[in-house]
């Protein structure tokens, strides 16, 4: 099927061009199309481009008219000269232009030995060009030396068409590790029928330069697949190489472990709540709340707050839960934990934390509660937030709204969601891709305001520069799993570029719930 916008050609059952993205025709469209729309006929040799000659396809235009320099060649010949009939394009004449249409090229004479020796000898001046060259041996069929074998492959190199090496994980006596971008499976739908080439994904449309990096390992030639429990048939051979794609867990590099250096660690933060493509009304609230404090050009350690808040219970119910959940623990946290940061010299840590933050979200589900009894409705909100001291992030949630620490093992959920089937899954009475597909996935059996006293989790997380906190509402990581979410993490290092990017690829997979998303990258400031 061709393209009705770039004319590329595609797959019959394709709905977005490979080229461009945009929707294609459907067949019975194009079926009922102007003849002359659809006319042009496709060949071996590509679609034949329409020449401004005017004259026919057909029409016989005789031998190409002369150029002013070739009469004047002509002019000086002898008389005696025979001029050639007109034929086949040699390696003397013009190149052909608009004018002068291609004719069927014939196979050129043969070169003598002298001849092919002069054509291959480098041009040199006559004096540089000093005694002939000795014969080169004949070529012995050798290993290759262990160097050529391990050669790192610069980022950038296509490997069999189907990856682009991205960065070298790993330089081993007996193989490389890679990770590597796939070029033609879709990292939105899995479509794997894209072809090299192919800036949209044939099937749902999407970037395809948005695709995430997958693991290579690059075998020795001598070190066989078999030698290390890989099968054959399914490695990637490619000019004289085998590669085999590695599981995820394989896919990042770990490089040692850096200290945890709270002295002088910035948080960079990055948001974004999104109504979604189905509902009308957003109930999601966030806070954002970072406070850093430097003094003779000696930053003291960052801290922050970050909450987010999934409404439940419809307009004026689920907007109003979480919005009056996040004042109330944001002010409890704010004046009893972070302020006292820089104002008094007792400090709370460790456990007085943790106190702080029970006490925060019990009264936090107390008002809410209170208030959806005064309104004879069932208002409520799920809650996960991180409070990060001192390197350290105090983790709390309630309901199936996450947290995910993203660092050198990959990304990794570190809270639990407290719904029908996560229990299900975990008591091994349903399977784990029912977390998506399950009738009863949304229902949730601990919320703010469900009760008149709940229980929230609370936990604590080690950070290093590098680390990457991420807050989310089930609107992002149902609509893009947790796969989709690495792709960008791993694509995107500006933490507001990659919230905005996973708000997309949400709605783009159907938006079909509200989505909120929080981003903390922690760094070094630089020292001065």
């Amino acid at each position: 099927m061709k393209c009705p916008h770039c004319e590329a050609e595609n797959r019959e059952s394709a709905r977005f061009c490979r080229a461009c993205g945009r929707p294609l025709v459907a067949a019975e469209d194009v079926a009922s199309a102007p003849e002359a729309a659809i006319s042009e006929e496709f060949t071996t040799e590509g679609p034949i481009e329409p020449v401004d000659s005017g004259v026919s396809a057909t029409e016989d235009t005789g031998p190409p008219p002369t150029t002013p320099e070739q009469e004047a060649q002509i002019e000086e010949m002898p008389a005696d000269t025979t001029l050639p009939e007109a034929g086949p394009p040699t390696e003397q004449m013009e190149p052909l232009t608009e004018e002068s249409p291609p004719e069927t090229p014939q196979p050129a004479p043969a070169l003598t030995v002298e001849e092919r020796i002069d054509r291959a000898a480098p041009a040199r001046g006559a004096e540089e060009a000093g005694p002939e060259p000795e014969a080169a041996p004949p070529a012995q069929v050798t290993a290759p030396p262990v160097e050529d074998l391990l050669s790192v492959l610069e980022p950038g190199t296509k490997v069999a068409g189907r990856f682009e090496i991205m960065e070298l994980l790993e330089h081993g006596a007996e193989a490389n590790r890679y990770s590597a971008r796939v070029l033609t499976i879709c990292p939105q739908c899995g479509f794997e029928d894209n072809q090299p080439g192919d800036e949209f994904c044939r099937d749902c449309g999407v970037d395809l330069s948005q695709a995430g990096p997958h693991g290579l390992r690059e075998l020795r030639e001598a070190h066989s697949p078999e030698a290390i429990g890989a099968d054959p048939s399914e490695g990637i051979p490619h000019e004289g190489r085998f590669y085999l794609l590695l599981p995820a867990t394989e896919m990042v590099a770990l490089p040692p472990a850096e200290p945890a250096s709270p002295q002088g660690m910035r948080l960079s933060v990055g948001y974004g709540s999104d109504v979604g493509m189905v509902r009308d009304l957003d109930e999601d609230s966030l806070c954002v709340f970072t406070l850093t404090g430097m003094y003779e050009s000696v930053a003291e350690p960052s801290v922050g707050l970050f909450i987010v808040a999934d409404g439940m219970g419809g307009h004026e119910g689920g907007e109003v839960a979480s919005k009056l959940a996040v004042e109330i623990v944001a002010d409890q946290l704010i004046r009893n934990v972070l302020l006292r940061r820089f104002t008094e010299e007792e400090q709370p840590l460790g456990e007085a934390v943790r106190a702080h933050l029970t006490q925060a979200i019990s009264q936090a589900n107390e008002r809410v509660y209170r208030l959806a009894r005064e309104r004879a409705n069932d208002m409520g909100c799920t809650l996960t937030l991180a409070l990060v001291l001192d390197g350290q992030a105090y983790i709390a949630n309630v309901g199936d709204s996450r947290t995910y620490v993203y660092g050198r093992g990959g990304l990794r959920q570190v809270t639990t969601d407290h719904s029908v089937v996560a229990s299900l899954i975990a008591a091994g009475m349903a399977e784990p891709e029912e977390l998506y597909t399950h009738p009863d996935r949304h229902v949730v059996y601990r919320a703010i305001g469900g009760k008149s006293a709940v229980e929230a989790d609370i936990r604590e997380e080690g950070l290093v520069p590098g680390d990457t906190l991420l807050l989310c509402c089930d609107g992002l990581w149902e609509a893009i799993r947790e796969e989709g979410i690495e792709d960008v993490l791993l694509t995107h290092f500006d933490p507001q570029a990659a919230c905005d990017e996973m708000i997309r690829r949400a709605n783009q997979a159907g938006g079909e719930d509200n989505i909120s998303v929080i981003l903390v990258k922690v760094g070094k400031i630089a020292k001065s």
